[in-house]
């Protein structure tokens, strides 16, 4: 019984090390999808499924290998706790209640049978962690799915990627412009510039005034109208309709942001947050606000199109 015991428990060991092995690789397949391409930051093709789900409104999560496993090992402590409790009382209550010595010693062989296998199994997850604590650690690992995540997007050679996928540069001087179209003076309509004199087209100028007076929106300012300050090669900044547009106190709180983001998309504006990293930008685009990665960002600000 002892050699049994002793069988499994070293089975379950090897077991729960290949899957913990398949679940630590798993972690390094996890990948972000782009939504417009399909396809992963190194330009490999991502999963999509040829079929819908067979059991239309039924939803579930998805899995790999290694999560499956793991939560195999896991039930498998858990059994070989409350199996080993089950024999331990078994056995007392066994040698307890007779009078044969032949059924004591069976009580009491299968008392210490419960030990052996519960120290096994005690034993597994205590080699495993002493190994690598992640081993034991059984979360935030799922299978590459059918589901996309915003990637954001990143420009090249320091240059900043406006929302219609032109570059701006930021080392440049200023006097760039062809010409402000319909443009009127931003405090007409209540506006506040960071620099003076600044103008916006007329439609732009409206609805971002729209939306700074939406209730609960934190004070927001233009800080970057026509004339541009900088060479811009996208041609909105040229003639007035695009604006840069930040929060007076420069919060960069997902909140703060949030409102002002969204009371801008509700005045019917195109805006996308834009900071100088990926990582930067992780927060927002978790809280559905539009953001882009620019690299020579100095302070995270809105570019809003019309």
């Amino acid at each position: 019984m002892k050699k049994l015991v002793m069988t499994f428990g070293i089975v379950f060991v090897l077991l729960a090390s290949a899957g913990m092995t398949a679940r630590a690789q798993s972690n390094q397949n996890n990948v972000i999808c782009s939504p417009t391409t399909n396809t992963t930051a190194s330009g490999q093709n991502c999963y999509t499924p040829l079929q819908p789900a067979a059991f239309a409104g039924i939803t579930g999560n998805t899995t790999d290998l290694g999560s499956f496993l793991g939560s195999v090992f896991n039930w498998g402590i858990a059994v070989a706790v409350a199996l080993a409790l089950i024999m331990i009382i078994w056995g007392g209550i066994e040698k307890m209640t007779t009078d044969s010595w032949q059924k004591k010693d069976e009580g009491q062989k299968r008392i210490e049978n419960a030990l052996w296998g519960l120290g096994l199994a005690l034993v597994s997850w205590l080699i495993l962690y002493i190994i690598n604590p992640t081993l034991v650690t059984f979360s935030g690992n799922t299978l590459l799915n059918s589901s996309v995540i915003p990637v954001p997007q990143t420009s090249t050679n320091s240059s900043l990627l406006n929302t219609a996928g032109q570059t701006t540069n930021a080392s440049s001087p200023s006097g760039n412009a062809a010409g402000c179209s319909s443009c009127v003076p931003a405090s007409q309509e209540g506006l506040t510039c960071k620099t003076t004199g600044c103008e916006l087209n007329q439609t732009l100028a409206t609805e971002l005034a729209q939306a700074f007076s939406q209730p609960g929106v934190p004070a927001a300012q233009v800080t970057e109208g026509y004339p541009p300050t900088v060479d811009h090669i996208s041609a909105c900044h040229q003639n007035g309709t695009c604006a840069d547009v930040n929060l007076v106190s420069k919060s960069t709180s997902v909140s703060d942001v949030g409102q002002l983001y969204n009371a801008m998309i509700g005045a019917g504006l195109n805006p996308a947050y834009e900071t100088a990293s990926a990582a930067a930008c992780q927060p927002y685009i978790t809280a559905n606000i539009k953001c882009i990665v620019a690299s020579d960002n100095t302070a995270p600000s809105f570019h809003v199109n019309m």
